[in-house]
């Protein structure tokens, strides 16, 4: 009886892991709540946020255009492989390519954030006009936009460095 009231109102282990993580493994968690039309914006947001999405160049340390090896595997469970998925593929990290600052921007070499331009038709994120026409008749391309404009978003308020962790970000 001791252990269930030490543990609900004494110790709850949300509150306990949350303090070990900040002082001793120096993490810092916060939570931020989005919402989106559809599954498919919802991968989309994950693509563009996740680090691991785009392939690094080992000599340069520097993005390139082409998406890492495995980057896109974890979907396979949610969207089976077809020429339909591999046209989404391919204009998601066309449009993900469009909407960030060149890989030379010299704001700084953590830079992976996405498009800063404020877009009257789609909002934050400045799309290529080209890309959007092209394939404004699939079902599919008004999710890409939402996700990564979302992950654009997301970035921004949550202050995330993008791809490399800066120094000195730690609570210490």
């Amino acid at each position: 009886m001791f252990c269930v009231f030490s543990h609900a109102y004494l110790f709850p282990p949300e509150s306990t892991v949350k303090n070990w993580m900040q002082t001793d493994a120096d993490v810092a968690m916060n939570r931020y709540q989005i919402q989106l039309s559809s599954r498919r914006a919802l991968l989309n947001t994950i693509l563009a946020l996740n680090p691991d999405t785009f392939k690094v160049d080992e000599v340069t340390k520097k993005e390139t255009t082409l998406f890492f090896d495995n980057a896109l595997r974890w979907i396979n469970l949610i969207l089976k492989e077809g020429p339909e998925r591999t046209k989404w593929e391919e204009i998601t990290r066309l449009v993900m390519i469009e909407a960030r600052p060149p890989p030379d921007d010299a704001s700084s070499q953590y830079s992976d954030t996405l498009g800063e331009g404020k877009d009257e038709e789609h909002g934050e994120v400045s799309f290529p006009k080209t890309l959007i026409q092209s394939y404004e008749t699939k079902y599919w391309h008004k999710s890409i936009f939402e996700g990564i404009e979302i992950a654009a978003k997301t970035r921004r308020v949550a202050h995330l460095s993008g791809r490399y962790v800066q120094e000195g970000n730690g609570t210490n």
